[in-house]
Parts: C-alpha cells; sequence; structure tokens
C-alpha cells in the first residue's frame, strides 16, 4: 500500500457509504470471509470501495456489486439481495440500576424517569455483570419488549471500561 494512500485515510466514515459488512457479504455470497478477503486486497481500493472502520471491514455498495458481477461472475438475478442495504439497529446508552437479580446474565439498567417520576427499569443481558456496578453507562440495543442487550464488550475492571 502506497504511503501517500494512508495519509488521505478519511477522519470520519459515514455507515451509509459503506453498509455492507464483509462478514455478511461473505455469507450471502457462499465464499469464507479469508476467501473474500483475498479477493477485496487483489481487485478493490481500500478508501474508494472498502473501509476498515475498528475491526470490521466494511464495503460500498457499488463495491459489493463489483464483487458480486465483476469478479465472481455472478448475474443480477443472483444478487437480490443486494438491492436491500442493510441496517443497523439504533442503540441507546442507559444507566446501570442494580447488578443484584438472580440471573448472572441479566442487569437492570434505567432510561430515565418515567410519567409517575419513578424510574423505568430495563432487563439488559450482557456476557457477565461482574465488573458492572451502578450508574454506570452501557450502550445496548433493543431486543424485545423491555429486554436489551450490550453493545461492545463487557467491563474489565469494576467499574470502568
Amino acid at each position: 500500500m502506497d504511503a501517500t494512500r494512508n495519509s488521505e485515510m478519511p477522519k470520519s466514515v459515514l455507515p451509509d457509504d459503506f453498509p455492507w459488512l464483509e462478514a455478511v457479504l461473505a455469507k450471502n455470497f457462499g465464499l469464507s470471509v479469508h476467501v473474500l478477503a483475498q479477493l477485496r486486497y487483489a481487485n478493490l481500493l481500500e478508501d474508494e470501495d472498502w473501509v476498515r472502520v475498528k475491526n470490521r471491514v466494511r464495503y460500498s455498495t457499488l463495491a459489493a456489486r463489483k464483487t458480486g458481477l465483476d469478479i465472481l461472475g455472478l448475474t443480477e438475478v443472483d444478487l437480490p439481495w443486494l438491492a436491500v442495504v442493510p441496517v443497523e439497529p439504533p442503540t441507546h446508552v442507559f444507566k446501570v440500576y442494580s447488578v443484584r437479580v438472580p440471573n448472572p446474565f441479566i442487569l437492570l439498567a434505567t432510561s430515565g424517569n418515567g410519567p409517575t417520576g419513578s424510574p423505568v427499569l430495563l432487563r439488559v443481558r450482557v456476557k457477565t455483570k461482574t465488573n458492572f456496578r451502578p450508574g454506570m453507562d452501557v450502550r445496548v440495543k433493543h431486543v424485545a419488549a423491555d429486554l436489551y442487550e450490550l453493545v461492545g464488550h463487557c467491563p474489565r475492571t469494576p467499574g470502568k471500561y
């Protein structure tokens, strides 16, 4: 990779510009992620066709189409799923209310005060709740009814991310 190319890397990448995760494309094409990564390095340009956001590779819609039609030799009939752009569920930030729940994978969080003035309690599913403390902020995504799921990693030290 050229050194000047790295210096032109965009500071912030909008998810709308690169909506396709490499793992999702690999599954839809019927390939392994490693084979798709080899095709990416051989045929696509970084920052134009794909970008790395944290530890994930994201493709633009044009690059996904190019990979399917030109590189893999598929037809438009084989790619009906490409017309629907994937949408990631929104995340919310809540405060941990209590970790004293009998289930070791559930903690209670609050989203603020409800109409009666008391806090609205929501259940949050986590991998382990050992290092969560009341008052910590947690990023979650909605699963069902009052159940949410933690987005990201659990804290490694008590009370700190």
